[in-house]
């Protein structure tokens, strides 16, 4: 008996030794600077384009990451704006959630994105190529994001710019937001999608104002939207769409417009 209790009381402090480890390890400057270190390698492989960090904050005691003028360059000119820029990117993280994950990404809150693609007159983008080429996977890229189960995905406030140089062809996004929930029963996110408004201008149209809001569930391998609208002040376009199988696509869109 008396073994067995030298044992419980070992464990025990072992236990508490780790814990107590983890916690100034989590405290401390090293970890911050490694966690934000991490994230501007990862960016920069996956996307192959040149990260930039206004100042990078960890509160280990919520455990919430928050990162200020994040900006992502792609191969546009230096005079244009960047490929992405976001004022305020913030992370929360729970540890400790399981025997899979000792961390899993409860919150992304993405605020103010400003995101900008340009089409040059060759036919390519300021999209960039990433860095790291993995071998092919039997996942489908849905299946990888779903997969990190992130509990609530926001963004808020943003600003897509759309620029086709070939045919002058300009398209803006104002008010974006994006608010996605995780469905632990069925692995899937379920939100919604508002744009108000998009703007189109083409040297020969006049100006054209589109309301968009579309419900989308977003699947392993599928992405579907049920009851989209895409409102103007003259008419409205109603639609139910899915993209299924990523790995050979099959599209199926109904539209029905009203006056």
């Amino acid at each position: 008996m008396k073994t067995r209790y030298k044992i419980l009381i070992g464990s025990a402090a072992l236990i508490v030794a780790l814990l107590v480890t983890s916690i100034l390890v989590v405290r401390s400057g090293w970890f911050s600077n490694f966690v934000r270190e991490k994230i501007v390698a990862v960016v920069q492989d996956s996307t192959g384009g040149t990260v930039e960090i206004g100042s990078f904050q960890f509160d280990w005691s919520h455990l919430t990451v928050r990162i200020r003028n994040f900006v992502l360059h792609g191969r546009e000119p230096r005079s244009e704006h960047p490929l992405l820029r976001v004022p305020l990117l913030e992370l929360r993280l729970k540890l400790l959630s399981g025997f899979k994950k000792m961390v899993d990404l409860r919150y992304l809150g993405i605020q103010q994105p400003q995101l900008n693609v340009i089409v040059f007159a060759d036919g390519t983008t300021n999209i960039p190529h990433p860095k790291v080429h993995k071998p092919p996977s039997q996942k489908s890229p849905l299946e990888t994001v779903v997969n990190l189960a992130v509990q609530r995905f926001e963004i808020n406030n943003g600003l897509l710019e759309y620029a086709q140089q070939k045919s002058s062809l300009d398209a803006r996004g104002e008010n974006l937001r994006v608010l996605l929930n995780y469905d632990v029963t069925n692995p899937q996110y379920r939100g919604n999608v508002t744009i108000d408004p998009v703007l189109v201008t083409s040297p020969d149209r006049p100006e054209l104002r589109v309301r968009v809001d579309l419900p989308v569930t977003i699947g392993k391998d599928a992405v579907s939207v049920a009851g989209g609208k895409f409102s103007t002040a003259q008419s409205q376009i109603l639609i139910d769409a899915s993209l299924q199988n990523l790995k050979a696509p099959v599209v199926s869109v109904v539209a029905t417009s009203s006056n």
